[in-house]
C-alpha cells in the first residue's frame, strides 16, 4: 500500500471513530473557568466542521486542483489554538481527566490535521515530480 493509500485509510478510520456528540458539557466547563471564552462552542464547531468536511472527501482528495490542495494545506496548517489564540490559556485545562470528551475531540482533530497535511504534502511532491 502506498503512502497516499495509507493516509486515506487513516483519515477514513479517524472519521469512523468520530461518532460522538459535540462536547457541549466540556465546553461549558471551560466557560466557567474563563468567561472570555463564551464563543468557544461556535468557534470549535466551525473548526471541527471544516476538518471533518475535508476528511469526508476521501479518495476524491486526489482529484483536487493544485490550487485547492494549496488552499486546504494552508488552512489545516493551523491548530485550533493557532487559529483562535484567545483559547490558548485554556489548553492546560483540556486534559483526559477534566474534559475527556473535548480532549478526545481535539485529539481526533489533530490526527485529522496531521494526516491531511501529510497527504497534501505528498500529493504536492508527487505532482511536482510529474511535471519535471
Amino acid at each position: 500500500m502506498s503512502g497516499i493509500e495509507e493516509l486515506l485509510q487513516e483519515l477514513k478510520a479517524i472519521g469512523a471513530a468520530d461518532t460522538v456528540a459535540f462536547p457541549y458539557e466540556d465546553c461549558r466547563k471551560l466557560q466557567q473557568i474563563d468567561e472570555r471564552v463564551s464563543a468557544v462552542v461556535p468557534d470549535l464547531d466551525v473548526y471541527l466542521s471544516e476538518l471533518a468536511g475535508y476528511r469526508s472527501w476521501g479518495k476524491r482528495i486526489l482529484t483536487w486542483s493544485d490550487e485547492k490542495i494549496e488552499e486546504v494545506h494552508r488552512s489545516v496548517g493551523q491548530s485550533f489554538f493557532d487559529r483562535f489564540p484567545i483559547y490558548g490559556e485554556l489548553s492546560s485545562h483540556i486534559t483526559p481527566t477534566s474534559v475527556p470528551a473535548l480532549h478526545a475531540t481535539l485529539d481526533r482533530a489533530e490526527r485529522t490535521r496531521a494526516a491531511l497535511r501529510e497527504l497534501l504534502s505528498h500529493l504536492q511532491r508527487e505532482r511536482a515530480t510529474a511535471t519535471t
